[in-house]
């Protein structure tokens, strides 16, 4: 059962390029088209591994992006990490990137993400106050994560 609200999402994955805009939500049901082709965005680009992620995430993206339309911005949102297979969690790993062992990225729970013009702190803000779960802030990378996990918080 998905909740209510506006299930429109823009996103552009800011290592393939690839861009969907489109809701998830139709009539009160999920589009599973429209779900496939998320999934696919959130893919781990480095080996193609299509995950099924938790649908959560998009719900709390499109809240986000909802939340920054009605302050005047675009809302698109750009994707720099979905999913991640073990693999790529250890190449981030050895390459000093903080990744964690038992990351939501390798469970299909998280997305780390920008809004272009919106400061990493006030995505993060904003994700605290919608409860989206768990809200990291990365400043010397700008982004912010998200994940449908416990409401917890961090600084990376």
């Amino acid at each position: 059962m998905f909740p209510r609200g506006d299930s429109y999402l823009d996103i552009t994955n800011a290592h393939t390029g690839e861009r969907s805009a489109l809701r998830f939500m139709k009539d009160g049901r999920a589009d599973r088209r429209a779900l496939r082709q998320l999934d696919w965005l959130f893919r781990d680009w480095r080996d193609g591994e299509d995950p099924s992620m938790d649908h959560r995430i998009y719900w709390g993206m499109s809240a986000l992006s909802d939340a920054v339309r009605r302050q005047g911005h675009s809302g698109q949102i750009i994707l720099l990490s979905g999913f991640r297979t073990p693999q790529t969690t250890r190449l981030l790993q050895s390459r000093g990137a903080g990744a964690s062992s038992n990351s939501y990225h390798m469970k299909r729970r998280a997305a780390d993400i920008q809004f272009e013009g919106i400061p990493t702190d006030d995505v993060a803000d904003l994700a605290q106050w919608l409860q989206i779960g768990g809200v990291g802030r990365y400043h010397g990378s700008n982004f912010t994560h998200i994940d449908t996990g416990p409401v917890r918080t961090w600084r990376g």
